[in-house]
């Protein structure tokens, strides 16, 4: 038997009051409920706080931690460029000229290198990178077309010349001409080996620009 019901039975509270009663008790379980579920909400709303303000934290050590990474790794460039372009090195002077635009893109650099090492040029072989020197003006040097390769990935800017296109040509009528000490620039009319010459040149061009 509920309390109320004994209340009235021994006569202490009439039906009256013990509806009011009841209605009381109600209001306070309900006045009860909601402060508790009040309370819940709030809970949650500080949870998510504490969540939302830990992963805020979280993201920005990790965003510190890329940007550190990423001025450490542009400080550590061009010493990992130099290092590249030296441990390739390909040195062979010779009486051959050979210019190439410095990495400013304005100044020609010429460089003499040696025949074979000219025809690696040509033949996207070899290639020109300018090893840079901190208040140093650049100096163009030969490295190995596979080093150039990974120094296009690594600083674009390093690889002064480059030559994809033909890469392993080795026609004997491409090869380059012996130095000579004066040019006769002068016209004159050209001998049928030289024409011969010049028209075997210009086929392998066009089949080399069609393949």
């Amino acid at each position: 038997m509920s309390l109320r019901d004994q209340l009235i039975k021994k006569g202490l509270v009439d039906k009256k009051r013990a509806r009011t009663l009841d209605r009381e008790a109600k209001r306070e379980r309900k006045a009860k409920q909601s402060q508790r579920e009040k309370k819940k909400v709030v809970e949650r709303r500080e949870q998510a706080r504490r969540e939302a303000e830990l992963k805020a934290a979280a993201e920005a050590r990790a965003l510190a931690r890329k940007e550190a990474e990423l001025r450490r790794e542009a400080a550590e460039l061009p010493a990992r460029v130099r290092q590249k372009i030296r441990a390739n090195l390909i040195r062979a002077r010779g009486p051959i000229p050979f210019h190439a635009v410095g990495p400013d893109g304005r100044t020609v650099h010429r460089l003499e290198v040696h025949e074979r090492v000219a025809w690696k040029l040509r033949a996207g072989e070899a290639a020109i990178a300018a090893l840079q020197w901190p208040e140093r003006p650049p100096e163009l040097v030969v490295i190995s077309a596979d080093a150039a390769g990974e120094l296009r990935e690594l600083d674009p800017s390093s690889i002064c010349f480059l030559v994809t296109e033909v890469r392993g040509i080795s026609a004997p009528e491409l090869a380059l001409p012996e130095p000579v000490e004066e040019l006769d620039l002068r016209p004159r009319r050209a001998t049928p080996d030289e024409v011969a010459a010049m028209r075997r040149v210009q086929g392998v061009r066009k089949a080399s620009a069609g393949s």
